[in-house]
């Protein structure tokens, strides 16, 4: 599940909004994972991206604490 933040967050960090299957993908792995907060959070982000087209910093900041959190 890292590596596929890891690569979120390098596409989101490029300007290139991951889409709603890649969103859907990753939320539900994160929900196997039983991090359910974390996830909600950065569906919102990336949802954000997704419907609005901004708010890409936002969404990078999210995924920089979640991978840091993650391997702690």
């Amino acid at each position: 599940m890292a590596e596929a933040l890891r690569a979120v967050k390098e596409m989101v960090g490029d300007g290139v909004s991951p889409g709603a299957n890649l969103r859907e993908a990753v939320y539900r792995g994160m929900l196997r994972e039983a991090r359910i907060d974390e996830a909600r959070e950065l569906d919102a982000a990336l949802k954000c991206i997704e419907e609005e087209g901004n708010g890409f910093g936002g969404a990078v900041e999210v995924l920089d604490r979640l991978l840091r959190e993650w391997e702690e």
